[in-house]
């Protein structure tokens, strides 16, 4: 689905309060949209997407949240999964926000609503078929690589979980990203990390989501099949090589933007399917920041037809 990029009046107005700090005095959709560049620095800090991306997930859920649900409500969902807070916390710091703070009950509420319903947006933002945008003949179309995330320690103890990447217990998502396009195409998880590698994930799915000839990008991890270019291939001229190894530098930034979210950086406490629920829903979120305001640096000249 291409994102068109309209601007709600209420969201900008309400966004442009949060980022001012000032939530008697009115804000003008114009005001909203000329704020300064430290307005959305601390706006993102808090939320994890400039005030845009949120008037355009506000637009995208509004109709189907509960009766009563408030852009107000709607950012207790994107401060949660920013912060990652308790709730004890939370909600005092919200104070500003109404009258007096939301109880913990109408806080957890609330903030979990936000959370599914931009979730249940994936299907319509992280598009597969999207990958083939400004191709030019390549035979990849996308990079492809695991990345772990920290949970806490499931009981029984099971050493299936433990993530080589940090020696604890953790999941693995699968994450593919478009080589011309630098969008979030794809997502597949999440798994015990301790117990299924990059390879077999992507021999399990993926793999089979490919066009006949398709090929993907990416690391020594997945060096021995065929339908992977990896790091290790000694028949690759010396700038298809290079071309690569920036494709995969930027495949690492795009892992980055997940865990600049607090749900995703510290140790998840509310379970594997909750988990996968968050996950989902900072998956639309970073891909709607790629396409409106914060895309990926960007490799134009990423074109292997000769090659």
């Amino acid at each position: 689905m291409a994102i068109q990029l309209r601007y709600s009046p209420a969201a900008c107005m309400y966004t442009g309060q949060v980022m001012r700090g000032n939530w008697k005095r009115p804000v003008s959709k114009r005001q909203a949209h000329n704020l300064s560049s430290v307005d959305d620095r601390r706006y993102r800090s808090s939320f994890g997407c400039s005030h845009i991306v949120t008037a355009k997930l506000w637009e995208m859920c509004a109709e189907d949240l509960p009766a009563g649900a408030t852009l107000e409500t709607f950012h207790f969902g994107l401060g949660w999964l920013k912060t990652y807070g308790t709730e004890e916390n939370m909600c005092p710091q919200l104070g500003h926000m109404r009258d007096k703070p939301p109880d913990e009950q109408t806080f957890r509420t609330w903030s979990w609503n936000a959370v599914q319903c931009i979730a249940d947006l994936y299907d319509d933002v992280i598009v597969w078929g999207n990958r083939k945008q400004d191709d030019v003949g390549n035979r990849c179309l996308t990079s492809v690589d695991g990345s772990d995330f920290r949970i806490g320690e499931p009981s029984p103890f099971w050493a299936g979980w433990k993530s080589p990447k940090f020696e604890g217990p953790g999941l693995r998502y699968e994450l593919a990203t478009g080589c011309r396009t630098g969008h979030l195409h794809w997502t597949c998880g999440p798994f015990p990390a301790g117990a299924m590698h990059d390879l077999a994930i992507f021999r399990r799915w993926l793999k089979w989501e490919l066009d006949e000839g398709e090929r993907v990008e990416a690391d020594r991890g997945y060096r021995g099949e065929p339908c992977c270019k990896t790091p290790v291939d000694e028949h690759r001229p010396e700038r298809a090589k290079m071309l690569a190894s920036v494709i995969r530098n930027r495949h690492e930034t795009m892992n980055k933007r997940f865990k600049h979210f607090g749900c995703m950086k510290q140790a998840f406490r509310h379970g594997i399917a909750k988990h996968a629920v968050c996950f989902r829903a900072i998956a639309v979120i970073v891909q709607l920041s790629l396409e409106l305001n914060q895309p990926l640096f960007e490799v134009d000249d990423y074109d292997t037809t000769n090659f």
